[in-house]
């Protein structure tokens, strides 16, 4: 679902979710009495590192964590019923703002000279899951 909504609301090249009603959902309509982040249609509208992001947040520190400009989306999940330290939803985005973004940030500066071949190639995986060009078929 955060991929689809990264993309637009398409999937696999079909357009399942309007465009507009997802540009819309991603405006905040009011704001968390908690975060105090902007809140849109089941979005939470926030930036990291400098770059916006949006993300839904479920029970129990399940996320979907969306950021478009480095085309990047991470979903977490947690067993509900599992006891958990005090500070359990602050680690999940905790790794997500210290680990995962600066990791992301870091490997977006190679990725603009091998992501057209590798489009090419792996038309159906999302950014995040193709192979470096040292990896990939073309260069084996």
């Amino acid at each position: 679902f955060g991929e689809m909504a990264r993309l637009g609301g398409a999937w696999e090249g079909r357009q399942v979710l309007g465009a507009d009603w997802l540009r819309r959902s991603l405006r905040p309509v009011t704001r968390s009495p908690f975060s105090g982040l902007g809140y849109g249609y089941g979005w939470f509208i926030s930036s990291v590192q400098g770059y916006p992001m949006f993300y839904a947040w479920g029970y129990g520190g399940q996320f979907i964590f969306v950021v478009p400009d480095l085309e990047l989306t991470v979903v977490t999940t947690s067993d509900p019923d599992a006891p958990r330290e005090r500070d359990h939803l602050a680690s999940v985005r905790r790794l997500f703002h210290e680990r995962i973004v600066p990791a992301a940030i870091a490997g977006s500066a190679a990725r603009p000279a091998w992501r057209y071949r590798l489009t090419l190639i792996q038309p159906r995986l999302s950014a995040s899951t193709r192979m470096p060009p040292s990896r990939s078929r073309e260069a084996a």
